[in-house]
């Protein structure tokens, strides 16, 4: 396979772990053709996850009404924007973690780096140089957030089934909030 089928292919499987995620969390999320222009202030979760044969990282700009809208509790009133922004970093944690597992069943394997999020920058400001880069544009009820997957397959020889291996089954992690 070569490196840009290899790219699709971890495009196409972010896109299903990011629908997958949000609607886990109870959320109609739908893609959307462009950004808001709201989103252009939000902040920015940056995550990677690699190995000697490829390397992914993600930019999510979720605004705060999406961070808001999803933050597991039910008055989200009393929810100062500090939370929201650890709640960022949660779900860049989570949507590289479930991208990590669909890769294990193609029998791809990553180590996930931890996530840091900044204030006042633009995505292209943080996107990694040589990496085939998609932008992926969502709508959970009327508010748009943006997620941009950059990858890098490093051994262009590196093997990547392209059906799912049925002996990995691997669940997704649980949330738990301190």
């Amino acid at each position: 396979m070569e490196a840009t089928e290899i790219s699709e292919q971890v495009f196409q499987l972010f896109n299903e772990s990011c629908v997958e995620m949000f609607s886990d969390l109870n959320c109609s999320i739908n893609e959307a053709s462009s950004p808001d222009e709201h989103v252009d202030e939000a902040p920015i979760s940056d995550i990677d996850a690699g190995s000697e044969d490829l390397e992914i990282r993600l930019l999510l700009r979720f605004p705060y009404s999406v961070l808001a809208m999803t933050y597991p509790v039910d008055d989200v009133l009393d929810v100062d924007d500090s939370k929201l922004e650890d709640w960022l970093s949660e779900m860049s944690n989570q949507l590289i973690g479930r991208l990590k597992n669909k890769l294990i069943k193609h029998e791809v394997y990553l180590n996930m780096g931890l996530p840091e999020n900044h204030f006042g920058l633009q995505p292209e400001q943080l996107k990694p140089e040589g990496f085939e880069h998609r932008i992926f544009y969502y709508d959970i009820d009327n508010e748009i957030f943006e997620c941009h997957v950059s990858v890098d397959v490093i051994n262009e020889h590196m093997t990547f089934h392209s059906e799912e291996s049925s002996d990995d089954m691997h669940d997704e992690g649980e949330l738990e909030l301190f």
